[in-house]
């Protein structure tokens, strides 16, 4: 799922500069500009202390920035990307993130938010995680490097509002109006740029949705490009299938269906605020 290693690169971005990061069991809920939680651990870089037992968690949204607090840690996240900036509600259960020199990994038993154009996204126990050794001074750049290394990503239950989902499960084969949404059981892994990954759907007969392709960074570290080579509902291909239905239904300003190539924008560039 891109949108999980966005987030990664995402949170990542507010620490520019750090080559480690650690944050443990946060559970957060942020609600018209305004955020308060709770975190076990918070440390950033090699020689600050880390803040260990219950820490209070502040956010404030303020012009082109939020302002940040844990414990008694004050940061600035300056001109985050305006998807970022523009959501409007948020809530996080044990969410953890590890940045280190050789893995980098992110976790949450509970993450949903309401987008600015009040799309709701629900993403239950999910686990990712990065392993890899490249060498960039950029972290941003790091992790995608070490990512296309090697990634496993795994999600329990998965609530996005794209409505080419419901459009692709009519037009599969024997597909009754029981078909269930969300979806379930997502799996992701990447091994030096080869992608495998499916997702349990609940139709009249159970099957997975599996792909298989490969993936590339493009545009200096601003596009993810992915090459569809197979996919299949149970024992059936249907590449061409969902390419046609992805191509017709989906409409994004950082997603691009060209078939075989799905290219996702995941650059952090500054964006002009509404």
């Amino acid at each position: 799922m891109p949108f999980l290693l966005f987030l990664l690169i995402s949170l990542s971005s507010l620490f520019a500069g750090v080559e480690k990061i650690s944050l443990k069991n946060l559970d957060l809920d942020y609600e018209s500009g305004i955020g308060q939680g709770v975190l076990d651990k918070f440390s950033i870089g090699i020689g600050m202390s880390s803040l260990v037992g219950q820490q209070e968690v502040l956010i404030f949204r303020k012009e082109n920035s939020f302002e940040l607090t844990v414990g008694a840690i004050a940061l600035d996240w300056i001109r985050p990307i305006s998807f970022v900036y523009d959501i409007k509600k948020l809530e996080t259960k044990n969410l953890n993130l590890e940045v280190q020199k050789t893995f980098h990994e992110l976790s949450a038993e509970q993450f949903n938010f309401t987008s600015g154009k009040d799309a709701f996204y629900g993403i239950d126990n999910f686990h990712l995680l990065c392993q890899g050794d490249s060498k960039d001074d950029n972290l941003i750049f790091k992790i995608q490097k070490d990512c296309l290394n090697k990634l496993e990503l795994s999600v329990k239950k998965i609530e996005i509002p794209f409505d080419f989902l419901k459009t692709l499960a009519s037009e599969l084969p024997d597909v009754g109006a029981e078909t269930d949404f969300p979806a379930n059981d997502f799996y992701l892994s990447v091994m030096e740029g080869n992608i495998y990954s499916s997702l349990r759907i609940k139709l009249i007969f159970p099957a997975s949705i599996q792909f298989w392709g490969m993936t590339q960074i493009e545009d200096q570290g601003q596009t993810l490009a992915i090459r569809v080579s197979e996919i299949r509902y149970g024992p059936l291909p249907v590449t061409d299938l969902v390419m046609k239905v992805l191509a017709s239904q989906v409409r994004h300003d950082r997603l691009k269906i060209d078939p075989p190539w799905i290219r996702i924008k995941i650059g952090l560039k500054n964006e002009t605020l509404p």
